[in-house]
């Protein structure tokens, strides 16, 4: 099931690391509850929580440099929206 998500998440969906990284830096997509214009430290298997303004929280992982498994917060469970 494919949920209405905002431009900015839609954008980092397959994204590269670089790419995505300078989309937060930008604005409008707040990583663990700020922006984070640093660039990013990932963990192999590990999840990364982002707030999007005035549309919900969303996690996503990382494979091959990608990211992947964007998932939206509805109630107390993530719900896949890939």
């Amino acid at each position: 099931m494919m949920l209405r998500l905002d431009r900015a998440v839609v954008r980092l969906i397959g994204t590269s690391y670089k790419e995505a990284s300078e989309l937060i830096a930008k604005g409008g997509v707040i990583i663990n509850g700020r922006v984070d214009s640093r660039p990013w430290r990932f963990l192999n298997s590990g999840y990364y929580f982002v707030k999007v303004h005035g549309h919900g929280r969303y996690k996503f992982a990382v494979k091959g440099g990608n990211l992947t498994k964007i998932k939206r917060k509805v109630g107390v469970k993530y719900e896949s929206v890939e």
